[in-house]
């Protein structure tokens, strides 16, 4: 398997591991973890110095990050019509649902934390993409 797709796994898994102690069991990731892991895991309590941000509003972000490069390394980070649509999908869902906080147009609360972290997250894997040198190509088909 391509070592960049391994790598797009990462974030998402950190993400995931981010939840598990701080989060309630409404979210369906949770049920599964608990139905598939039965004993302790790291109480809030053990983490009580942890800042906010990186509890609530950095799980999304790296979700976000995770998606768009796992889409860009699928398609050897070429841009075109047939894949534009899922490389930035996520960040549009994600940044789009944020925005959307704002006027309760999509239920939740607004923060600007997580809007920040989402459009770096968005940004990471184009970023990534330009330190090494490689042109972003918009293939015409």
């Amino acid at each position: 398997m391509n070592r960049k797709i391994i790598l797009s796994f990462i974030p998402l898994f950190i993400g995931g591991f981010l939840y598990v102690p701080f989060r309630t069991g409404n979210i369906i990731f949770l049920k599964y973890f608990h139905y598939f892991y039965q004993g302790s895991f790291i109480r809030k309590s053990d983490w009580e110095i942890v800042p906010d941000w990186i509890i609530y509003s950095l799980p999304d972000a790296l979700w976000i990050l995770s998606f768009t490069y796992l889409m860009l390394s699928i398609w050897d980070f070429q841009i075109s019509r047939e894949n534009i649509f899922w490389i930035i999908i996520a960040p549009i869902i994600g940044i789009g649902s944020e925005i959307g906080q704002t006027t309760d147009f999509i239920g939740g609360t607004f923060d600007y934390m997580d809007l920040l972290l989402m459009l770096l997250a968005a940004g990471i894997p184009f970023t990534h993409l330009l330190l090494n040198q490689r042109k972003i190509h918009y293939v015409k088909n």
